[in-house]
């Protein structure tokens, strides 16, 4: 089955990379997926964000292959999307195959951090209520 391995792009009309794939189906068959995924609302990021821009994946996107690539099972073909997920960095290729908790962790240390700070700033007076809170309850049990 991984004999057939593919590993494709989706390019929106404007020539810009949208997403980066794999596949042992028929590059024909998995954009006929990606439409039926598009219409029947999948909640894929890529899926949102084209509709937020009323486009469709049948008129404003095209699939092309990147590369043919032959397989013993499926981590070897995701190890290779990944590679290209990495090398071209697509705009809605949320998730990367193959990736670890701890990588991901490393990879999102500051956006966590920034996020945090935010959420934190903007939830300073609920949070400092919270504390007090606690600290009344400890009080109380001591």
């Amino acid at each position: 089955m991984y004999a057939n391995g593919k590993i494709y792009k989706l390019i929106d009309d404007m020539n810009k990379l949208l997403y980066i794939g794999s596949t042992c189906k028929t590059l024909n068959k998995r954009e006929i997926t990606h439409n039926a995924n598009y219409n029947y609302g999948t909640n894929m990021l890529l899926y949102k964000e084209l509709k937020k821009l009323k486009k469709n994946i049948r008129d404003n996107c095209k699939i092309e292959l990147i590369e043919k690539c032959p397989c013993e099972n499926k981590y070897d073909l995701l190890k290779k999307e990944r590679y290209y997920i990495e090398k071209f960095k697509p705009i809605y290729n949320k998730n990367i195959p193959t990736r670890t908790n701890k990588e991901w962790e490393k990879d999102n240390r500051d956006k966590r951090r920034i996020y945090q700070r935010e959420w934190e700033r903007a939830n300073k007076v609920k949070r400092n209520a919270y504390k007090r809170e606690l600290r009344r309850k400890k009080k109380g049990l001591i």
